[in-house]
């Protein structure tokens, strides 16, 4: 469903963070260089992966500027599977150890 071998790093404002099970969502609006911009929904683990990981429910808010490295869908639609995330304080945070590692930063 992923295409893990061709990670992409995404830079985007935080529209809504749904901390439910069985994933987690982070959806983003992305802003191309002419101005023009689209919905992003980011996959992310379940919540108690996450939260093992350092995570909370309240950690994200709408309006937050946040960067992603993501595997993208392979339909190339708008959603990827969360690697890394960088958050507005610079704290980086992984997806847990089955989404596997970032390959690039």
């Amino acid at each position: 469903m992923y295409d893990n071998e061709h990670q992409i790093k995404l830079h985007g404002v935080v529209s809504k963070f749904e901390w439910t099970n069985p994933h987690v969502y982070i959806d983003l609006v992305l802003t191309d260089p002419q101005g023009v911009s689209r919905p992003f929904s980011v996959e992310c683990a379940a919540p108690g992966i996450l939260n093992r990981n350092g995570w909370k429910f309240n950690m994200l808010k709408p309006g937050d500027k946040v960067d992603v490295i993501v595997a993208p869908l392979r339909t190339s639609s708008d959603g990827a599977l969360l690697k890394e995330i960088t958050l507005p304080n610079g704290r980086v945070l992984n997806n847990g150890g089955f989404a596997g590692p970032a390959l690039i930063h």
